[in-house]
């Protein structure tokens, strides 16, 4: 809705403008995605929305807050759980589910 309310100056923005567009479209198909999609499908959602902005090369300035690292962990944690080891050893992960909220 954003950006077709600014399509009859989209020409005229600046680069840094059009990535705020950009970037507020992406948090809000998150949203959407938080509420349609179970655990595993919206780690999934986040795992390639993840890789897909940073192979650009031009990560979005959201990317490095921590509402943005505590959305990869909680969306982590909902789908896996680490369990720790004895001391040395690495922590043994397993796959735990959510219920589906449908």
């Amino acid at each position: 809705e954003l950006r077709r309310a600014l399509d009859p100056m989209w020409h005229s923005l600046g680069p840094r403008t059009r990535r705020m567009v950009h970037d507020l479209a992406s948090i809000r198909q998150l949203l959407f995605s938080l509420l349609q999609f179970d655990a595993v499908e919206f780690l999934g959602l986040v795992e390639n929305l993840w890789a897909a902005e940073t192979s650009t090369g031009e990560v979005p300035a959201w990317f490095a807050t921590a509402d943005a690292q505590a959305l990869q962990v909680l969306a982590r944690e909902r789908v896996y759980q680490l369990a720790p080891r004895r001391p040395g050893q690495p922590p043994c992960v397993t796959r735990i589910l959510e219920p589906h909220a449908k």
